[in-house]
């Protein structure tokens, strides 16, 4: 068995809070493959934590994982909302991504197209456009055509 394998046993064998310091102390050591594992292996088996979702992100944006980063930390946003340090990190993360929302040229209606959602997170929904790159895009400015559209105030 690899290194990796009985680390992940060992993760197994304990309780959810003891997996969440195992894989915290992985991650204040350098081992970030063993505190991802940890914490991705805690996630998987359902565990609901803003904090876990934040400390997957930091391990990831410091290893450059910036979309998995991201991704973690929209996770950690669904489950405290008001949680003005993750609200400041998506914020610092999709800049330094360049990700930050378009602009249309003056004048010209914004550019639309086509993508297949892959996930409906509420506010967010993660898209997938035509070269297959992914991303979050908020709720709010997606139509979607999946649905009926919502009615008009004057009908």
């Amino acid at each position: 068995m690899t290194a990796a394998a009985l680390a992940l046993v060992a993760l197994a064998a304990t309780s959810p809070a003891d997996r969440f310091r195992q894989a915290n102390e992985a991650a204040r050591s350098g081992d970030v493959p063993k505190a991802v594992a940890g914490y991705s292996e805690l996630a998987s088996a359902g565990a609901k934590s803003a904090s876990l979702y934040w400390n997957w992100a930091q391990v990831s944006a410091a290893r450059g994982a910036t979309g998995e980063a991201l991704w973690a930390l929209l996770r950690a946003r669904e489950l405290e909302p008001g949680d003005a340090a993750v609200a400041r990190e998506i914020g610092r993360l999709r800049e330094a991504a360049n990700l930050t929302r378009p602009r249309s040229p003056r004048g010209q209606p914004p550019r639309r197209r086509v993508v297949p959602v892959l996930e409906d997170a509420g506010p967010f929904l993660r898209l997938e456009d035509s070269s297959g790159a992914r991303d979050w895009a908020r709720s709010e400015d997606v139509r979607r055509l999946d649905r009926a559209p919502a009615p008009s105030a004057g009908s």
